[in-house]
């Protein structure tokens, strides 16, 4: 009812995030973005591949750990952003998300040479 002030409302089926109406988690970063789904352990891309992703993840609210995101084998110049911030791509325990963002997350990943790269949001 008061997104960013008062009586500002989102139209149906937007979320009201940080002040701005949006559709989904990739809304106004990129576009076409690819959806993600839930598989055994989690929201795995294995392999992400050498080309510029846009990456959609709805429905990650892990019980059983922190929301993370977990990535291997990428190459220094290959870049990860996660709804909109640059983030560091970490093996092992990964890097702690901050808050969803329209109901998800949107995790763009730069182009690599590395093609066994690949990421994960776990569930446990």
């Amino acid at each position: 009812m008061n997104c960013a002030a008062c009586g500002k409302q989102c139209p149906s089926g937007n979320f009201c995030t940080n002040g701005q109406c949006l559709k989904s988690p990739c809304d106004l970063l990129c576009s076409s973005p690819e959806q993600v789904s839930l598989q055994v352990g989690g929201f795995r891309v294995d392999p992400v591949g050498t080309k510029e992703r846009c990456l959609e993840v709805t429905g990650y609210a892990p019980t059983q750990t922190n929301a993370r995101i977990v990535c291997w084998n990428f190459d220094a110049n290959r870049s990860l952003k996660v709804n909109g911030q640059a983030v560091p791509c970490l093996v092992d325990a990964g890097f702690v998300l901050d808050k969803s963002r329209a109901g998800g997350y949107c995790v763009q990943v730069g182009a690599g040479g590395t093609v066994s790269a690949g990421l994960l949001l776990p569930v446990e």
